[in-house]
């Protein structure tokens, strides 16, 4: 979907989707805690007990409801930090930072696609 130097701005306006235009204007840099966890516990279930040496079955939801108390609001440091006291022998990149875009870019993305570019397509179709 990239750029052709035949096109002009205007044509690629009207084929570009939401996930180019937010990948263009912004980059991922808000911390996404829930999915963080989300996928952090996943990585904890898949590799726990033999990688991370993991005790028993008890101990495996110990470890994951703790994960799942990790407070709102705390910064992707923290997280990590937190995760790294939680999970025995567990290596930062075990652990899932997941980021999104700003709000503000998100509703940029969307403003464009609903109302924007409609209106390009109609005239340079």
């Amino acid at each position: 979907m990239g750029y052709n130097e035949n096109e002009d701005f205007m044509h690629l306006m009207s084929r570009i989707n939401k996930d180019y235009l937010l990948n263009k204007i912004s980059n991922r840099s808000v911390f996404y805690l829930e999915e963080s966890r989300k996928e952090t516990i996943k990585t904890v279930k898949k590799y726990g007990i033999p990688l991370f040496e993991i005790k028993s079955g008890k101990h495996m939801s110990k470890i994951i409801k703790e994960i799942k108390d990790i407070e709102y609001g705390c910064s992707e440091e923290y997280f990590l930090r937190k995760v790294e006291s939680i999970v025995p022998n567990i290596d930062f990149e075990s652990i899932e930072i997941i980021k999104e875009y700003p709000s503000g870019s998100v509703v940029i993305a969307d403003i464009f696609e609903k109302y924007i570019q409609p209106k390009i397509k109609e005239e340079y179709k």
